[in-house]
């Protein structure tokens, strides 16, 4: 399991490219995707969340707070982006007992 905010590279699979055009994208750890094993990462160079299986995770790279983007670290903005619902735990009485 990986930390959010973990620099990766993607590989770019939408585009036609050509030979010596480059491959792939840098990016951000953004989350999990949930029907899959695939990531969700935030492209740095279209902007978009995008969920793929086609990520390098830059393990040399450290993760300094202050270089990736700012909306990373909001928790409020990054649920919503991610149809997150919070659930409610907490004790029910039980009627039947």
């Amino acid at each position: 399991m990986r930390p959010f905010g973990c620099p990766v590279t993607i590989l770019n699979t939408l585009d036609h490219l050509g030979k010596f055009q480059g491959k792939v994208d840098e990016g951000f750890l953004v989350g999990y995707y949930m029907c899959s094993k695939a990531f969700r990462v935030f492209n740095s160079r279209t902007h978009i969340v995008q969920e793929t299986l086609h990520v390098n995770f830059l393990e040399a790279k450290p993760n300094v707070a202050g270089t990736g983007p700012t909306w990373l670290f909001d928790i409020d903005s990054l649920s919503g982006t991610m149809n997150y619902h919070p659930v409610s735990a907490q004790n029910q009485p039980n009627s039947v007992a």
